[in-house]
């Protein structure tokens, strides 16, 4: 009789290969299959405080935040106004804007002394918000040429809302930039606003719509190409209060005309 010991290494052996040959004969469902996962998605939008020109870019999530107004995007605001970075001058400073020329000064303009010495043209200045302002009205009649540019920011509301006192002059117009080409360049004559009987010292409110740029960076540009003298004494810009709002704040008739890119 063979011997019990090597009987129950055969017998072993047998199921060992048994058991190879039906897992080798089994379907593939059986072996745990390996999941490739797609990359992250690495497109972010350009950080709000970076001075580089960012790229237009849509944030890339799929989910809508949609606020009371019905207005949806992933970049829209939950609150109705939102200030452009020292958009009405209040530091004192041009800081997150850039100037170009003379026109503008190297500071904002102190409406609150201007109007306590007598600095102005035939009325204190009025409409303002808050001390300081941005001009090319130098206290005299003499005043240079120059541009203010903002930095870039975000647009997160459907209207850009500023105060502006503009005369109509072809030389003098705003400009929304976006990647540092204009989009839309627009000439104001604010002295056309009903019952302005004080035009030049007086701000009006003007709107821009930026509904087609929200989501997006833009740049506000100032243009004033228009030397001072006797008999262009009142061809100056002056502007303050730059807001981004869910509604429009503007006089009607005091767009002279509108370029869109």
């Amino acid at each position: 009789m063979p011997n019990k010991t090597v009987i129950s290494v055969v017998i072993f052996i047998l199921l060992i290969v048994i058991l190879v040959v039906y897992l080798a004969t089994r379907p593939n469902s059986l072996i745990p299959q390996i999941i490739h996962l797609p990359a992250s998605n690495t497109n972010t939008i350009a950080n709000t405080t970076n001075k580089t020109i960012p790229n237009n870019t849509i944030p890339t999530n799929t989910t809508n935040n949609t606020n009371s107004s019905g207005l949806s995007g992933e970049c829209i605001s939950s609150t109705e106004r939102v200030p452009v970075p020292n958009g009405n001058f209040s530091l004192g400073t041009y800081q997150s804007w850039t100037t170009t020329g003379l026109g503008f000064g190297s500071e904002p303009f102190n409406i609150i002394s201007a109007n306590n010495e007598g600095a102005y043209y035939g009325a204190p200045w009025s409409g303002y918000n808050g001390i300081f302002i941005a001009t090319t009205y130098s206290g005299g009649i003499s005043f240079q040429a120059g541009n203010l540019t903002s930095d870039y920011f975000l647009v997160t509301e459907p209207y850009l809302n500023f105060k502006i006192i503009s005369p109509q002059n072809s030389q003098l117009y705003l400009e929304l930039l976006t990647d540092n080409q204009t989009f839309i360049k627009i000439h104001y004559n604010t002295y056309l606003a009903a019952n302005n009987t004080e035009a030049a010292t007086h701000f009006v409110n003007a709107s821009i719509p930026l509904v087609s740029l929200l989501c997006k960076y833009v740049r506000v540009r100032v243009v004033a190409n228009v030397l001072g003298t006797v008999t262009t004494r009142d061809q100056y810009l002056a502007v303050t209060d730059f807001h981004l709002s869910r509604v429009p704040y503007a006089e009607s008739g005091i767009i002279v005309n509108q370029t869109i890119s």
